[in-house]
């Protein structure tokens, strides 16, 4: 597949994101839609999809370190991503498949820094390596982190 599919164990994912790809499949990828299924095995295979991650460890992030992560999402990323990381910046709709939510999806910080390496193909994610440096593609991957909204996700 050009696109490769989606390490599940690596991003926690919010119910509603998972229920939506399930039953609309995602645009330009191979995912299917699963509109076939009951509702309760949607919604079964919805709450499974989530025990696979399993979250490492992770240190807190000053304020700080946080407000560096966004300047630079706010200069390099929010064109896409949006400014508050919803997946819907101003060239969003241009592209396909639509960039990543962080209010519905929250990668490893690992997984981050590997994407901001290398991109992701078959994507309009790009490498920034060239662009970024490590430190501030660290202060990144936290700022990206911290956007998850625990409170979409199904968690208490």
């Amino acid at each position: 597949l050009l696109r490769k599919p989606k390490n599940l164990a690596a991003t926690r994912f919010s119910l509603p994101l998972l229920s939506q790809v399930l039953w609309n499949g995602k645009r330009g990828t191979a995912m299917p839609s699963w509109r076939a299924l009951p509702q309760d095995d949607l919604t079964a295979l919805a709450a499974y999809v989530q025990t696979l991650h399993q979250p490492a460890k992770v240190a807190p992030v000053s304020p700080e370190a946080l407000q560096h992560g966004n300047q630079i999402f706010l200069q390099n990323c929010a064109p896409c991503h949006g400014v508050s990381g919803d997946g819907k910046g101003a060239a969003a709709t241009a592209l396909i498949p639509e960039p990543a939510s962080f209010k519905l999806k929250q990668p490893d910080f690992d997984y981050i820094l590997q994407v901001l390496s290398d991109g992701i193909a078959g994507t309009a994610m790009p490498a920034w390596k060239n662009q970024i440096s490590e430190s501030d593609r660290r202060a990144l991957a936290d700022f990206v982190r911290s956007c998850f909204a625990v409170g979409d996700s199904g968690e208490h």
